[in-house]
């Protein structure tokens, strides 16, 4: 009496869906193509940036000078966003009041 094994590469159960069908197929190749182009259009900025970064940044950084020189004070000497808002504001005050008034 000999005992028989099946093959170790046979498996136990069949697999449910044998084949798949062409516009399965078509739409599986649409939707991956959309997805890989959509992925390198935003992939466009980010490039962008990097490079642009790299170009413009990175000789200063590689300058002794940027790590030895104190910045200090610096941001006091320049003028904050919120100076030059009020100055906007205060101008478009002043010409809506002339208008007002009748002057041209």
């Amino acid at each position: 009496m000999s005992i028989t094994t099946p093959p170790v590469d046979a498996s136990a159960v069949k697999p449910a869906f044998t084949s798949i069908s062409p516009a399965r197929k078509i739409r599986n190749g649409l939707a991956t193509g959309l997805v890989t182009l959509s992925f390198l259009i935003a992939m466009v900025p980010l490039i962008w940036v990097i490079v642009t970064v790299l170009i413009k940044g990175l000789a200063p950084v590689l300058n002794a000078n940027w790590w030895l020189q104190s910045l200090n004070g610096l941001l006091a000497r320049q003028r904050a966003a919120g100076q030059y808002i009020e100055e906007v504001k205060l101008q478009a005050a002043v010409l809506q009041a002339t208008h007002r008034s009748g002057h041209p």
